[in-house]
């Protein structure tokens, strides 16, 4: 009865973690701000080509991680649920791909299921799939594409062949449209040595190009439409944001040694790659079948490539997790060995249930002493929040426990996966709601009281989005930073304020709106923040307000012209 059930109770729990939840748990810095900005910002403006964060042209990626959020709002609101949806989405549909690939392509079809749930619950996949940021949308893109591609690899020359090549290259274009020339890389280091491996290095030559012209086709409208609408486009998207960062040029970000992704995807992959040592030193599992040839190249190939560049951030080497899926779930679902696949697997759960069982406790009395000392991390209202932890723990522990000591390996492999799945869906619920500068949002709505609609409102590099997301406004004025907005605010110079700007625009005694600042408390200097007429500090970040002049008589000029910092 258990057996028969416990499908349904998968993809119930599923689509519970990855899609009930997803307004429950507040925006986080900068990702999911910008990501959800500049789509609204989109819908605003009416302008789908060019896109802009608080006004500004933002070049740093193509539209369509923006258009697919966009296309969430105007159906669901401008709301957080709205905003992360697509991604969670993507991350499903990617998780579909891989059960598809392994169901039509593994030497052991029984399989599929294993692949999709040693994917859908590694902690890394699961983490990133329910926040709003692009890389889980490029994933789905790329896994489509690599997985088309191989099954045309698999298909005998003619009009099925061409039909898969096709499906890749239009994958492969969408991927363009998402990243930009990344795609290309991902897809060379992988297609290449699978090619050679095999054995059919001439077919390099002549497959590729029903791919290219697919992607061409897809990517071409919007490319023109971008070099028609700002000629400087491609330029600053090539050099600056492809070849300076790869290369480790003037505009890299995030420099990490080479080994840096090494941790990052055995941690990601937990708990499931706890399960690789034993799955790499079975013989049964060894590179024979074409799938899991494709599957090392996909890991190994991207993994070099990510790890040679000179920016890295742990939600780069995503693309590597659908094989390392292919090939552990493989081997958990393969004929023969089972007594050792079901002891391994017992390993695994038992270590999962005693962990789970301990934080709870820990949690538990942290909650209720404060032993450790961390006021900083909830505030007076979300104690309820650590019981909540503590709870969510142990029924983890307690649904792995109910079916981890049956026969069966699917049970048990379900035990863990429903497991896992238990703390994603409660995960959010425990989440602080204030936690710095990270998570903003409900600090700025108690302050938007005080912020008038013809309100002049400056902020700084570090919150700007989530002051243009919050307030519904593009306009916002920069002060003393710039950071990633820096080349749209070259373009409009006078959108950048000094200290010594602000203290004469708050002095200016002809003006008549207020001006507000919601900045780091860094960036305002003493003698301005002296002159506000309401202050509020918290964690760093100062809001300020500075009224008009009580007895400003009107002018006949505008208030813009008026309140502009000379």
């Amino acid at each position: 009865m258990i057996r028969r059930r416990l499908p349904l109770l998968i993809i119930f729990s599923l689509l519970l973690a990855y899609l009930a939840v997803l307004g429950v748990r507040p925006l986080v810095m900068p990702d999911e701000f910008r990501y959800a900005e500049i789509p609204r910002e989109m819908i605003a403006n009416n302008n789908w080509i060019v896109p802009h964060l608080n006004g500004m042209v933002y070049f740093e990626k193509p539209p369509l991680g923006y258009w697919v959020s966009a296309l969430s709002m105007v159906v669901f609101g401008e709301t957080t649920f709205a905003a992360r949806l697509p991604f969670a989405l993507a991350t499903l549909l990617t998780g579909a791909i891989a059960y598809l690939l392994t169901k039509q392509s593994a030497p052991d079809r029984a399989s599929a299921p294993y692949v999709a749930g040693v994917f859908l619950t590694s902690l890394l996949v699961a983490g990133i799939g329910t926040f709003a940021v692009l890389d889980a949308l490029l994933m789905l893109l790329l896994t489509a594409m690599l997985a088309a591609f191989f099954v045309a690899t698999e298909c005998a020359p003619g009009r099925r062949r061409q039909a898969w090549l096709l499906a890749a290259g239009a994958a492969a274009g969408a991927a363009f449209l998402t990243k930009g020339f990344l795609v290309l890389a991902v897809g060379g280091v992988v297609a290449a040595p699978y090619m050679i491996w095999t054995r059919r290095w001439r077919e390099m030559f002549t497959l590729p190009w029903l791919p290219l012209i697919a992607a061409a086709l897809v990517a071409a409208p919007w490319c023109i439409a971008i070099a028609r609408s700002d000629s400087d486009f491609w330029r600053y998207f090539f050099w600056v944001e492809h070849w300076n960062r790869l290369a480790g040029g003037t505009a890299a970000q995030h420099a990490r040694p080479w080994w840096f992704f090494a941790p990052i995807i055995l941690a990601g992959g937990l708990p499931w790659t706890s399960l690789l040592p034993a799955a790499l030193a079975n013989e049964r599992c060894a590179p024979r079948s074409n799938l899991i040839r494709f599957a090392a190249c996909w890991t190994i190939g991207p993994f070099i490539f990510f790890s040679l560049a000179s920016g890295k951030l742990p939600t780069y080497i995503l693309p590597c997790f659908v094989p390392m899926s292919i090939y552990i779930g493989s081997w958990i679902g393969a004929r023969g060995n089972s007594q050792s696949i079901a002891k391994n697997l017992r390993r695994l759960s038992i270590g999962f249930i005693a962990v789970t069982w301990v934080l709870s406790v820990i949690v538990l009395i942290q909650t209720m002493t404060n032993f450790l000392n961390l006021d900083n991390i909830y505030t007076e209202n979300e104690t309820h929040k650590g019981y909540i932890g503590s709870l969510s723990l142990f029924l983890a522990g307690a649904a792995t426990t109910v079916l981890i000591f049956r026969r069966h390996r699917e049970t048990q492999t379900a035990g863990l996966v429903m497991g896992v799945l238990v703390l994603f869906a409660t995960g959010p619920f425990m989440f602080p709601a204030h936690h710095g500068h990270k998570t903003p949002g409900a600090w700025i709505d108690q302050q938007s009281a005080l912020i008038d609609d013809d309100s002049i409102i400056i902020s700084d590099s570090k919150l700007v989005h989530a002051v243009c997301w919050r307030l519904q406004r593009d306009d916002v004025l920069m002060l003393e930073s710039l950071g990633e907005l820096r080349y749209g605010a070259e373009r409009q110079p006078e959108r950048l304020l000094t200290n010594a700007d602000l203290s004469e625009l708050v002095r200016d005694p002809l003006r008549t709106r207020s001006v507000v600042t919601m900045v780091q408390t860094k960036r305002l200097s003493p003698e301005i923040h002296a002159l506000a007429d309401s202050t509020t500090e918290w964690r760093g970040m100062t809001f300020a307000r500075f009224d008009p002049a009580s007895d400003r008589q009107p002018q006949s000029e505008s208030a813009l012209e008026n309140n502009k910092p000379k």
